[in-house]
């Protein structure tokens, strides 16, 4: 009987050994699934913060070269006073009237209205 209670106890303690070898295997294992999840969220934020910086980059470019472009514009904003602005929106009126005056003579001929409805 002592034997057989010697050979349970040698069998319990190998079967211990064998289950902290595969326990500290899989601690091993999950470490290394962990510290790589980091790496790769560590990488993640790196392209994040690369791509912003890119965004802010062009985003400066986009600004510059609208600036510039409108430039011209803002120029000749800037020479004009409101005296001269409504110049030239009566010249403009002038011109409409009398384009708007020949397309409803046109018109009044082209659906047969008699010709002393043109003014």
């Amino acid at each position: 009987m002592a034997a057989e209670r010697d050979e349970l106890q040698r069998q319990l303690a190998a079967e211990r050994v064998a289950l902290t070898k595969k326990l500290d295997a899989a601690q091993a294992e999950m470490a290394r699934v962990a510290g790589d999840q980091q790496k790769k969220q560590a990488e993640l934020k790196t392209a994040q913060g690369e791509i912003a910086r890119m965004a802010a980059e062009q985003k400066k470019l986009l600004a510059e070269r609208l600036i510039e472009m409108f430039r011209p514009f803002r120029e000749v904003r800037a020479e004009l006073s409101p005296e001269k602005v409504n110049a030239i929106l009566e010249d403009g009126s002038v011109k409409a009237r009398e384009v708007a005056r020949q397309t409803l003579v046109e018109a009044r001929r082209a659906v047969g209205l008699p010709p002393y409805l043109d003014r």
